[in-house]
């Protein structure tokens, strides 16, 4: 099925009275989506970190241009579209909501299936306040799911590692998010979390767990290697 993602932004004018009307809102929600990751890919992601992610130098454009003689004016920061970048910071308000977000992680291809992670139910809130120099996170997970999914773990009596227990509707004070965790930090650089946990049971499983752990503690690939097995396309004008 095709994910559906629904976003909007509200950018109010700066005549607004306070810092709060004035905020940036961003609002991004998603339905279900589900992924596929096999050990191939997973070394092709840590592959492309290494070698061209997070580089310093974007390579758009200089940081600084001067527009006319220098010993006029001072230099004038440009953005990559060419205008003139004026700073006029804001509160921004960014609410993430998914209906779900899955992720099967495989040995060789699909066929090989290992296990089954998903994110039920989850959101994230993230806001901004540059006038107060300070930043809000907050993460809550409704639901989580591990199942053990591979082909000799068939016929097994427990094929899930966590299991979220059935909600009391009576019970109004317990917590029914299986996760919750929120961060503050301030500008004397001290910093706030709360976390709390719900009541999920869990299942050790040795031999899942040991699968799990050593698909995503594989080997980066030497630096350099994968650039050499993977060279890049060369297009040539027609």
């Amino acid at each position: 099925a095709p994910v559906r993602m629904d976003v909007s932004v509200g950018m109010p004018p700066e005549t607004k009275s306070s810092k709060h009307d004035q905020a940036i809102v961003v609002n991004i929600s998603t339905s279900k989506a589900n992924f596929v990751l096999s050990k191939k890919h997973y070394t092709q992601i840590l592959g492309t970190i290494d070698e061209n992610f997070q580089e310093a130098d974007l390579c758009l454009r200089e940081s600084l241009v001067s527009l006319n003689d220098p010993d006029d004016e001072p230099k004038r920061i440009l953005t990559h579209g060419g205008v003139e970048f004026i700073d006029n910071p804001r509160r921004i308000y960014l609410q993430v909501k998914v209906d779900a977000l899955g992720l099967m992680i495989c040995g060789t291809d699909d066929d090989d299936p290992i296990a089954r992670l998903a994110a039920v139910n989850s959101s994230v809130s993230f806001k901004m306040f540059p006038d107060q120099e300070k930043i809000s996170v907050a993460v809550t997970l409704r639901d989580l799911i591990c199942d053990d999914c591979r082909v000799k773990a068939l016929g097994r009596q427990y094929r899930s590692l966590v299991y979220q227990p059935l909600p009391d509707l009576q019970d109004t004070k317990t917590e029914s998010d299986v996760f919750y965790v929120s961060y503050e930090a301030l500008k004397d650089e001290s910093f706030t979390i709360d976390l709390r946990v719900g009541r999920p049971r869990l299942v050790f499983i040795p031999d899942a767990i040991a699968e799990i752990l050593g698909f995503v503690s594989m080997k980066r690939p030497p630096k350099g290697d994968f650039l050499a097995e993977n060279p890049p396309v060369e297009y040539q004008e027609v």
